[in-house]
């Protein structure tokens, strides 16, 4: 079916050449079989080389440390749409945006990660976006120093008088597994 119901439009993707004069539409299906064939750096890269034609600017280093952060947070939800990038149409420059919609985390999602069920069993069934469904993939992508003090983190954390439900668990799994 064309665009699983979503219309011929949903079905086709942009094609972006390296000609300036050429501009293609190719089926998704096709696109999606091309994308799959590339490794996680490679899409990251093709990325990020669109996004550097396009603003100006060389976000490799920020957009690989929000993947980290996502994979200690187990962010289900960071797709092309959470990665964003502000224009000020006065001084005509781009700024990529700061973390936002990070509420799909920490097994949050009680209908797909029921209370209850072993957190190793839910922590395989979470799956990164959006260059690989392997948080180990993508956080292999950051190369930069530490950016979290994890055992002042751990020691905050253990301090606190918040109840962060399940989330503390998660952090605290994470740690020893």
């Amino acid at each position: 079916m064309i665009g699983e119901g979503k219309g011929f439009a949903d079905s086709l993707v942009p094609l972006q050449c390296y000609e300036p004069h050429v501009t293609a539409v190719i089926p998704r299906h096709r696109y999606n079989q091309f994308q799959s064939s590339l490794s996680t750096e490679e899409k990251f890269e093709r990325v990020m080389e669109q996004v550097q034609t396009f603003t100006g600017l060389d976000v490799r280093m920020e957009v690989a440390r929000m993947l980290a952060f996502d994979a200690l947070i187990l962010n289900e939800d960071r797709h092309t749409n959470n990665i964003l990038f502000l224009y000020d149409p006065f001084e005509k420059t781009w700024q990529l945006t700061p973390l936002f919609d990070n509420g799909l985390s920490l097994l949050s999602d009680e209908k797909d990660y029921t209370s209850g069920t072993p957190l190793s069993i839910l922590k395989r069934k979470v799956k990164a976006k959006p260059f690989n469904s392997h948080f180990s993939k993508q956080l292999s992508l950051y190369k930069g120093p530490p950016f979290i003090d994890i055992d002042t983190f751990f020691t905050k954390l253990a301090q606190t008088t918040v109840d962060f439900g399940r989330a503390k668990q998660v952090f605290e799994y994470g740690r020893t597994h």
